[in-house]
């Protein structure tokens, strides 16, 4: 399914609920890209010098685009931050007293330690964070 798909059928005189209903997908999604289709078009109608024109035509035939920006973190808060920022200090001191050892914390290991407590909490983001607060104390 792609952008050219549902604004080619929208163009052959099929309704939004006929496209939806023949690609499979959602009635809100096939009118996010016909609105989106005939606001550019509306645009491209305009007195516009090439430049634009192009840009406008490279938005109606391009690939759809999901904003990431605003993403927040679903899963990774304040209090699995502290217990890892524990977990490694006691690391810390255990290193301090015994000399380092083979016993030492993996992120693995701290992985398991979080979700054996509670949250729910995936692999690669403990680790990714396990990683940059060991660079940081180094």
């Amino acid at each position: 399914m792609t952008k050219n798909e549902i604004i080619v059928l929208f163009r052959q005189g099929k309704s939004q609920r006929q496209i939806a209903k023949q690609l499979g997908i959602s009635r809100k999604i096939v009118a996010k890209y016909v609105n989106e289709y005939q606001d550019l078009s509306k645009k491209l109608s305009d007195d516009l010098n090439e430049k634009d024109k192009d840009l406008i035509q490279e938005r109606i035939c391009g690939k759809p685009k999901y904003d990431t920006s605003n993403r927040k973190k679903v899963k990774y808060n304040e209090l699995i931050d502290k217990r890892i920022d524990e977990l490694l200090e006691f690391e810390e001191v255990k290193n301090k007293r015994l000399g380092r050892n083979k016993q030492a914390l993996t992120a693995k290991a701290i992985h398991e330690i979080l979700v054996s407590e509670g949250p729910d909490i995936g692999f690669t983001v403990a680790t990714e964070h396990v990683r940059m607060k060991k660079d940081k104390l180094k």
